[in-house]
């Protein structure tokens, strides 16, 4: 059985998956379907300027403590500011709102990490497994692949083979995959050093070599 491995199976290569921060709102995102849920319980209550607390000069943002929110998503949101005011919300509901779409997003970051996870995962096991380059001789098969890179791969197809993180963004994970294996222990195979095949036939004795070369022999002796 050969030794299990976590990360990258090409060596040196073990990132982990990073996630970045909280996605940002976006225009397509709930916040016009909360707001719309938020003006009904306005109109319900006969305030149609966003509540008791009325439309604030200027709306603010306090993060959820432990979400960091990077300057892309703080632009986005202080850009929703115009739209929360024509739509009357006051401050807490403009708070609510965008915590809300913030927790969804990370939802849905969060799951298409795992999945990307999962299926990475199944490619390492696959290519332990497989019949080609799998089994005992995996790691010999590795070294061989690795071969192949150092000898041919450029920087673009390194970082292509690696996972992605926060210095690896292009990152694909492609080098976990075990047709990729394959090939490139394929290739490793043919750049090999070429290995002297010896014959099975028995040591040359003086007599055999004086019979083929008698010429290169002392006839007197």
């Amino acid at each position: 059985m050969t030794e299990e491995t976590t990360g990258d199976l090409i060596a040196d290569t073990t990132e982990t998956t990073e996630t970045s921060t909280a996605d940002t709102a976006s225009e397509d995102s709930p916040l016009a379907e909360a707001a719309g849920e938020g003006d009904a319980a306005d109109l319900l209550s006969g305030d149609e300027s966003g509540g008791s607390e009325g439309v604030p000069d200027a709306y603010t943002f306090e993060p959820p403590e432990g979400l960091t929110i990077d300057e892309e998503t703080k632009g986005k949101i202080e850009a929703f500011s115009d739209q929360a005011r024509e739509m009357g919300l006051n401050q807490k509901q403009y708070q609510t709102l965008i915590e809300y779409d913030l927790n969804r997003a990370q939802q849905f970051n969060d799951q298409a990490v795992e999945g990307w996870t999962t299926r990475v995962e199944d490619w390492r096991k696959s290519a332990k497994a497989d019949k080609e380059i799998g089994g005992e001789q995996f790691s010999a098969n590795l070294k061989v692949a690795e071969n192949a890179i150092k000898q041919f791969g450029d920087p673009d197809l390194r970082a292509l083979l690696k996972s992605p993180s926060v210095d690896n963004p292009s990152g694909l994970a492609i080098g976990n995959h075990p047709a990729v294996l394959r090939f490139l222990n394929r290739v490793g195979k043919a750049i090999a050093d070429p290995i002297l095949l010896q014959g099975d036939a028995a040591p040359q004795t003086e007599g055999t070599l004086k019979r083929m070369y008698p010429s290169m022999f002392d006839k007197s002796a």
